[in-house]
């Protein structure tokens, strides 16, 4: 890769991490009871907790160059997801904003477990350059779902 390229990379996961930082700051102390009374939205909370650790860990195993460190904290994700689906079966899910729109929100939210599969799959074969493409394609689902679904 050319250096510029590198660089911005670098550049990008850096930002991408202090954004990440930032974030977890304003969530709220998540508790396994129910939200707005929807207990369904308590196990999207933690899943999105456990995946926000675990994409700040992606990013430094990239930046170090340790793509066998990717795995481990998004199978706790993965652990998290089985509740979550099973709250979307239940019709549990509350979104503050479109809350009508929750087939829309599965779709996304399957299409990024979709990537991430990917990416895992390729941090196993330490296939660099497909997970410096698919990391910031990920940041980017999330950004768009809590733009869409999040107040």
């Amino acid at each position: 890769m050319k250096k510029y390229s590198y660089c911005r990379v670098v550049c990008f996961f850096f930002i991408s991490a202090a954004m990440l930082q930032g974030c977890a700051k304003t969530l709220p102390n998540i508790q396994p009871e129910t939200t707005n009374g929807y207990a369904g939205s308590s196990s999207l909370k933690i899943e999105m907790r456990l995946l926000n650790e675990a994409y700040k860990n992606l990013i430094e195993c990239l930046i170090l160059k340790i793509p066998e460190g990717i795995e481990d904290p998004f199978r706790e994700v993965k652990k998290a997801k089985i509740s979550t689906e099973e709250a979307l079966d239940k019709g549990q899910i509350y979104l503050p904003m479109e809350s009508d729109k929750i087939m829309q929100f599965e779709e996304m939210y399957k299409q990024f477990y979709q990537k991430l599969d990917v990416l895992i799959e390729a941090s196993k074969k330490k296939e660099m350059e497909t997970l410096r493409d698919l990391t910031p394609q990920l940041l980017n689902g999330c950004i768009q779902c809590h733009d869409r679904f999040r107040s």
